[in-house]
């Protein structure tokens, strides 16, 4: 489970909930920080799901997604909550977005914020088609041992992404190198 990061009491920097910024520190799984590979989704419609610790409740302005060396498509990433063990409601979401911007950080304003609550919370990226490459962070160890342990998941035909998820799988593909996405609380 990621936590988020740039939080602190008296903290002046905004609060940001991330997929890939601390993954494999958690894990205590090495990583060569000098190289975010690009790398094509794994399939159409398919969402990755990583749940994270929010915390404290705060209100995103933007989520955002590093592109890889290519851009193609739409795009949809959200934050869910959890309803019962097993069942994640959808509380924030950019909606499908065209994907823009060959390898840099795509932006999106949230037309609609809403507070996220403290606690446990997982974010999740899907895109429309394999023609889209996002930005990953590069691992050096397969995690596909840690995945559940992580909270690591995938949805299929989840672009847009659904209102609702009561069931979802461990990644088949493409969790090597977790994508890079997330939201914050502000603009820096």
């Amino acid at each position: 489970m990621v936590t988020a990061f740039n939080e602190g009491i008296g903290s002046h920097r905004p609060l940001i909930l991330e997929s890939a910024q601390d993954i494999m520190r958690n894990t205590f799984i090495r990583h060569d920080d000098s190289v975010d590979p690009t790398g094509a989704w794994p399939a159409a419609n398919r969402a990755l799901l990583v749940k994270v610790r929010n915390p404290r409740p705060f209100t995103p302005s933007h989520a955002y997604v590093f592109n890889g060396n290519a851009v193609a498509g739409n795009l949809d990433i959200g934050v869910y909550g959890f309803t019962a063990r097993t069942q994640l409601e959808l509380l924030i979401s950019t909606g499908a977005t065209a994907q823009a911007g060959i390898s840099e950080m795509q932006m999106i304003a949230l037309t609609a914020p809403v507070q996220l609550p403290a606690g446990d919370l997982v974010l999740a990226l899907s895109l429309a088609n394999t023609g889209g490459r996002t930005s990953k962070r590069n691992t050096l160890a397969a995690l596909t041992y840690y995945e559940r342990l992580i909270g690591l998941a995938q949805r299929e035909s989840a672009h847009p992404l659904p209102a609702s998820i009561s069931s979802v799988t461990a990644p088949t593909s493409g969790i090597n190198d977790p994508p890079i996405f997330g939201v914050m609380e502000r603009l820096f």
